[in-house]
């Protein structure tokens, strides 16, 4: 007998008790082959996604650290500080800004509501000794809550400007930063319109 009967013998007895005629062996071996390579495929399948993919926490948390970390303050009359926080499809986003002018303090909190899955790319404009991140909302609809704890009450508005040091530049931050809010965007639900050009 050849290796390769004896294999297929011994690959197929056992079942009920019965020895099956070689094509049929042939075939039950195929079969059950194919079985068990959809099988591993779809296990290596569910670990590189698993492995490669960020949930969302993950990436709320990463954009909130490098927003918080990297708001401008030029440590003699302008200091911005951002508190990045996420209610259910929401990114809150509030800002404890102050300024000195001759002498005079100015104080006071933004506080953004920006519905996540309803924005558009983000973009970045360089001002000076610092960077504009700028949030847009899709089709320019007046979507973003906006409040200031000096006054009461609220509006809405299309766009907000977050700004960032100039070391943001640096690690290739906006690019993975603009990765994050598009992988942010989808994993809420919403959808990123690329740029033609």
């Amino acid at each position: 007998m050849h290796t390769r009967s004896l294999l297929l013998c011994a690959a197929t007895t056992g079942m009920r008790g019965r020895s099956l005629p070689l094509k049929k062996k042939n075939k039950y071996i195929t079969k059950k082959l194919k079985n068990m390579k959809s099988i591993i495929t779809l296990l290596l399948l569910g670990i590189s996604i698993s492995t490669f993919s960020q949930t969302k926490k993950e990436t709320e948390d990463w954009i909130s650290e490098k927003i918080e970390l990297y708001s401008y303050s030029n440590e003699y009359d302008i200091f911005n500080s951002y508190i990045i926080t996420y209610d259910e499809d929401n990114m809150i986003v509030k800002n404890n800004f102050k300024s000195i002018t001759n002498g005079y303090e100015t104080k006071f909190t933004l506080s953004y509501s920006i519905p996540i899955k309803e924005m558009s790319k983000i973009r970045f404009e360089e001002k000076g000794s610092n960077v504009w991140l700028i949030l847009k909302i899709k089709g320019g609809a007046k979507s973003i809550k906006k409040s200031v704890d000096t006054e009461s009450g609220y509006n809405y508005t299309n766009e907000i400007e977050i700004i960032l040091e100039k070391s943001i530049n640096d690690d290739n931050l906006k690019n993975r930063l603009t990765k994050a809010f598009n992988h942010l965007v989808k994993v809420h639900g919403g959808k990123v319109i690329e740029e033609k050009f």
